[in-house]
């Protein structure tokens, strides 16, 4: 009796669509032929042919079926659809299509996906979800619900993965919901403000997305429970057997695809609170790859994260981590610092803070203070490695003298007594003659660079500036002062820049010059193009004042605004007139 395949798949009568009739909806609503039905009627006609080979080859559906508007690739495309949703639509061994009256895997398949809830479906994709994003890149924190399920701590970037029951977020609509506002500013069991607030992140599903993904997953569990039929395999030929099977890993990656597309709504600390970033639509090659790799690689083109792929600069952290108001700093609180700071990137790998640090004492960007002992580029006692639970504390420059103590000289009485130490009575203590300073020193951001330089020369008693340099080091700072330059007086300014540019190929290029400001401007357009592969850079601007002016004139201070546009660490040196 082909009743029932008629009405599962051809046309039905009793009120519901066969699977022809739904995947012909699209094309009848168009004003096109009813391909599908037409299809599955070629082979239906073939099915009754009474014989050891009955149904139809794909060439012979196509004959059957192609005529003015239905070309022959069409009719395969339909036969490849029927093929996936019928349930009495078979391919025999020898590529023979085929209706018949017992149901074929689809029909097997859709019964037991019947049979599975959608409460079945939702624990399973939990459990899919501690497998997809488990990794030693980030700590996930699975469907927390209450701030203290994730700990307040200087440690490990967490991912927190919210279950799709307690929130999800909309693609039209991606502000932080708020569970995850009370999960990013609350932490303990008291509900206290979260200190560390920059190492949370949050993963969100889609709201639009839950339906598919639960299809997806109640389409695996069924075939799985199919695959896991004794009896039904047994009961199958080769070709369907092989088939199943198939199925089941196709099945598992949709499902993957599903998951992946469903949790795609990734949420990062910043400045202006919780920030959005949609993640890209994965198809079946990215999807099964570390979905935490993924993320990590998302943050690191956001600029978000800081991993060891590149160097942290010492002045980066002058200007943006260390808070201007401070003179000196634990390199502890720097450390803690990023974990604080919404807005800063999110430090992952902390080995790169310490390098950071090192090269900052060489590059005297600042100085370090251990106990009673100094640290320093000019005393030649910069470590190889620090630690940063340790007690060292960085100082500006300015802060922290670094006279090198030395021996006062020997009388000759005392040179001749050999181990005597004590004072001879013809010793004559050396007479100090005060000499003004010629010049004072300030630096840090440009408006600290500039107060204290004011500071310095009033405590000098300097009245009057005859030269004031500018210098800053590092390819973003020479950048940014490079940028700067147009807004400087035209006459009387001087840049000195020295660059060392290194390509892949172990190519070298070091430049040095000193040149009136109106001859530099081609010279600096052409090192645009090594921007890119510059390791060291530092410059220098020497503008002379002629007349000599006063730190508070407005020659000074129209510097300080224009250099006040760019974020740079800057050492400013006024010479006395």
């Amino acid at each position: 009796n082909m009743h029932g395949p008629i009405q599962a798949d051809i046309i039905a009568s009793n009120g519901y669509m066969a699977h022809a009739q739904e995947l012909d909806a699209t094309f009848i609503g168009a004003g096109k032929h009813p391909l599908h039905r037409y299809t599955a009627t070629s082979v239906f006609l073939h099915s009754l042919v009474v014989g050891t080979q009955h149904g139809a080859l794909p060439n012979e559906i196509t004959s059957a079926t192609s005529s003015l508007g239905i070309r022959p690739s069409m009719v395969i495309a339909a036969l490849s659809s029927l093929e996936e949703v019928a349930w009495h639509l078979d391919r025999t061994a020898t590529g023979h299509y085929r209706f018949h009256t017992e149901p074929s895997l689809n029909k097997v398949i859709a019964d037991h996906k019947q049979d599975i809830t959608t409460s079945v479906a939702k624990q399973e994709i939990r459990q899919r979800l501690h497998e997809t994003y488990q990794g030693q890149l980030f700590t996930p924190i699975f469907t927390p619900s209450v701030p203290s399920e994730i700990d307040d701590v200087m440690d490990n970037i967490a991912l927190a993965v919210i279950d799709f029951d307690s929130t999800t977020v909309a693609s039209h609509n991606v502000s932080a919901p708020s569970l995850i506002k009370t999960l990013s500013e609350r932490a303990g069991a008291e509900g206290t403000f979260r200190q560390y607030v920059n190492r949370v992140l949050f993963l969100v599903a889609d709201s639009g997305q839950m339906d598919r993904l639960i299809d997806r997953t109640r389409e695996m569990l069924a075939v799985d429970q199919a695959t896991a039929d004794v009896e039904l395999l047994n009961s199958l030929e080769n070709t369907q057997r092989q088939r199943l099977i198939d199925r089941r890993a196709a099945s598992r990656l949709d499902f993957r695809v599903a998951l992946c597309n469903t949790y795609r709504h990734l949420f990062h600390p910043s400045e202006e609170g919780l920030r959005h970033v949609s993640l890209q639509p994965q198809d079946n090659f990215s999807a099964v790859s570390n979905q935490q790799q993924t993320l990590l690689d998302t943050l690191r083109g956001l600029n978000q994260v800081l991993d060891g792929t590149a160097k942290i600069s010492p002045i980066w952290v002058r200007t943006k981590v260390w808070p201007s108001v401070q003179k000196f700093l634990p390199v502890q609180a720097i450390y803690e610092q990023f974990f604080r700071k919404a807005g800063l990137p999110i430090l992952r790998t902390p080995t790169i803070l310490i390098d950071c640090i090192i090269k900052g004492l060489c590059d005297d960007v600042w100085r370090g203070k251990e106990g009673e002992k100094i640290i320093s580029k000019a005393r030649g006692n910069v470590p190889a490695s620090i630690s940063l639970a340790g007690d060292l504390v960085l100082y500006d420059p300015q802060e922290l003298e670094d006279v090198i103590p030395t021996t006062p000289p020997a009388s000759k009485q005392q040179k001749h007594d050999g181990d005597r130490t004590e004072p001879q009575d013809d010793y004559v203590p050396p007479r100090y003659v005060v000499i003004p300073v010629s010049s004072v020193v300030g630096s840090g951001d440009v408006n600290l660079a500039f107060s204290k330089l004011l500071d310095e020369c009033e405590a000098a008693k300097i009245t009057a500036i005859k030269r004031l340099d500018l210098n800053v080091k590092g390819g973003d700072s020479v950048r940014a002062l490079a940028l700067a330059l147009p807004g400087f007086p035209r006459r009387g300014v001087t840049v000195q820049q020295r660059i060392e540019a290194y390509s892949g190929d172990n190519d070298r290029l070091t430049l040095e010059y000193s040149l009136p400001l109106d001859r530099t401007s081609a010279l600096r357009s052409a090192l645009r193009a090594f921007e890119g592969e510059i390791e060291n850079a530092e410059m220098t601007i020497q503008i002379v004042y002629d007349p000599p002016v006063a730190p508070t004139d407005q020659a000074i201070t129209s510097v300080k605004n224009v250099l006040s546009a760019h974020s740079v660490w800057v050492k400013l040196q006024a010479e006395r007139a």
